[in-house]
Protein backbone atom coordinates (compact mmCIF):
# COMPACT_ATOMS: atom_id res chain seq x y z
CA UNK A 1 0.00 0.00 0.00
CA UNK A 2 2.65 2.17 0.62
CA UNK A 3 4.42 1.46 -2.53
CA UNK A 4 1.56 2.72 -4.46
CA UNK A 5 1.07 5.97 -2.30
CA UNK A 6 4.83 6.62 -3.08
CA UNK A 7 4.07 6.26 -6.75
CA UNK A 8 1.04 8.30 -7.06
CA UNK A 9 2.17 11.09 -4.32
CA UNK A 10 5.06 11.38 -7.12
CA UNK A 11 2.96 11.43 -9.72
CA UNK A 12 0.26 13.81 -8.78
CA UNK A 13 3.40 16.26 -7.63
CA UNK A 14 4.94 15.75 -11.62
CA UNK A 15 2.06 16.72 -12.61
CA UNK A 16 1.36 20.13 -10.71
CA UNK A 17 5.44 20.88 -11.82
CA UNK A 18 4.96 20.39 -15.03
CA UNK A 19 1.63 22.19 -15.32
CA UNK A 20 3.25 24.87 -13.15
CA UNK A 21 5.71 25.12 -16.11
CA UNK A 22 8.47 23.45 -15.03
CA UNK A 23 11.44 23.75 -16.74
CA UNK A 24 15.05 22.89 -16.00
CA UNK A 25 16.55 26.60 -15.51
CA UNK A 26 16.93 27.98 -12.58
CA UNK A 27 14.14 30.19 -12.30
CA UNK A 28 11.49 27.84 -14.43
CA UNK A 29 12.62 24.96 -11.69
CA UNK A 30 11.76 27.30 -8.45
CA UNK A 31 9.00 28.97 -10.09
CA UNK A 32 7.14 25.38 -10.53
CA UNK A 33 8.51 23.88 -7.48
CA UNK A 34 6.94 26.32 -5.51
CA UNK A 35 3.34 24.97 -6.07
CA UNK A 36 4.16 21.04 -5.97
CA UNK A 37 5.75 22.04 -2.51
CA UNK A 38 2.89 23.20 -1.47
CA UNK A 39 0.19 21.13 -2.83
CA UNK A 40 2.62 18.27 -0.66
CA UNK A 41 2.28 20.22 2.35
CA UNK A 42 -1.51 20.02 2.21
CA UNK A 43 -1.84 17.00 1.56
CA UNK A 44 0.42 15.88 4.38
CA UNK A 45 -1.42 18.62 6.59
CA UNK A 46 -4.87 17.02 5.86
CA UNK A 47 -3.35 13.37 6.11
CA UNK A 48 -2.17 14.38 9.81
CA UNK A 49 -5.50 16.01 10.43
CA UNK A 50 -7.47 13.08 9.13
CA UNK A 51 -4.76 10.70 11.51
CA UNK A 52 -5.76 12.42 14.79
CA UNK A 53 -9.79 11.76 13.93
CA UNK A 54 -8.80 7.97 14.18
CA UNK A 55 -9.13 5.36 17.14
CA UNK A 56 -6.38 5.60 19.55
CA UNK A 57 -5.51 1.39 18.39
CA UNK A 58 -6.40 -1.84 19.80
CA UNK A 59 -7.22 -2.41 23.40
CA UNK A 60 -4.47 -4.39 24.65
CA UNK A 61 -5.51 -7.47 25.63
CA UNK A 62 -4.02 -9.68 28.60
CA UNK A 63 -2.30 -12.65 27.69
CA UNK A 64 -3.90 -16.51 29.30
CA UNK A 65 -1.14 -18.04 31.28
CA UNK A 66 0.06 -21.30 29.66
CA UNK A 67 -1.13 -23.95 32.29
CA UNK A 68 0.75 -27.42 32.29
CA UNK A 69 -1.54 -29.03 30.73
CA UNK A 70 -1.57 -27.08 27.67
CA UNK A 71 1.99 -27.88 27.41
CA UNK A 72 1.69 -31.05 27.57
CA UNK A 73 -1.59 -31.56 25.32
CA UNK A 74 0.97 -28.90 22.85
CA UNK A 75 3.64 -32.02 22.95
CA UNK A 76 1.38 -35.15 22.31
CA UNK A 77 0.21 -32.95 19.19
CA UNK A 78 3.96 -33.08 18.35
CA UNK A 79 4.70 -36.68 19.34
CA UNK A 80 3.86 -38.80 16.31
CA UNK A 81 2.26 -41.73 17.44
CA UNK A 82 4.06 -45.17 16.24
Amino acid sequence: MREIGVALGTAVLTAVFTGAGGQLTPTGYVDAAHPAVLVGAAVVLATALLAILLPAGRLARHPREVTLEDELAAERQLTPVP
